[in-house]
């Protein structure tokens, strides 16, 4: 009698904690512009960057215990799409993708834009037959193709699309700036080696969940992010750049 009055405490003690309703915690992937499984150019920052701890500023509002998850980013899409239980970010939200996700969190603006090597004849606005690297399902190749360019040349990620640049295997590579810079920075590239163009089209990036992930929980993520962003807190960490 003691004994299941006991278990009977600590499962009330249990819902009280939790909240009545409160769905278990999600997973919460963080996807990383470079893994060292496909590409050799690991991200040492990736965990301390911006937006990881944008991640973990909700994660903390949320009362979230476990650690986020940190995935190549074509991983991470591929997981929040098959589970229910995930959320990720960054993610850009395009007209193709409006009715694939939840979105959940606002983060930041970010701008399509074509990069070439200084010095060659070629910019944005004179690509005639060139090869233009994108990331494969991505949300810049849905911009790219938008925008009329056929000849795309698809890879895993931006890091490859920097390498096929600079050894001539493609003549331009579209992209989103802040992944640009920051595929430059992580091979420790002279930027100045490089044209960016201006902005092609801008992108609104989020955390996103999939169109099955627990309607409660959801309206609890885009209330932390409503605080976080009326407290001036994700400005504040997403001030240097978000990646």
């Amino acid at each position: 009698m003691v004994g299941a009055f006991f278990a009977l405490f600590l499962s009330a003690a249990a819902w009280l904690v939790a909240g009545p309703g409160r769905a278990e915690e999600a997973r919460v992937l963080i996807g990383s512009i470079a893994a060292a499984s496909e590409t050799g150019a690991d991200d040492p920052d990736a965990a301390a960057s911006p937006v990881a701890r944008a991640a973990k500023a909700l994660m903390d509002r949320l009362g979230y215990r476990r650690p986020p998850e940190l995935l190549p980013f074509v991983r991470a899409v591929v997981e929040v799409q098959k589970h229910d239980d995930a959320v990720m970010l960054p993610l850009a939200r395009t007209p193709k993708r409006e009715s694939e996700y939840q979105w959940l969190v606002p983060l930041w603006e970010d701008d399509c834009v074509i990069v070439t090597l200084r010095g060659l004849d070629i910019d944005a606005k004179n690509l005639g037959s060139a090869r233009i690297g994108v990331v494969r399902a991505s949300a810049t190749q849905e911009v790219a193709e938008q925008l009329g360019y056929t000849n795309l040349e698809l890879s895993t990620d931006d890091i490859q699309n920097l390498q096929k640049l600079r050894r001539g295997r493609i003549e331009a590579w579209f992209g989103l700036r802040q992944r640009v810079d920051r595929a430059i920075a992580l091979l420790r590239l002279d930027p100045a080696e490089f044209h960016i163009s201006a902005s092609l089209s801008p992108l609104k990036i989020y955390v996103a969940a999939s169109k099955s992930f627990d309607s409660k929980e959801a309206e609890r993520w885009k209330a932390a992010g409503d605080g976080l962003l009326a407290e001036g807190v994700m400005a504040s960490l997403l001030r240097d750049g978000p990646l």
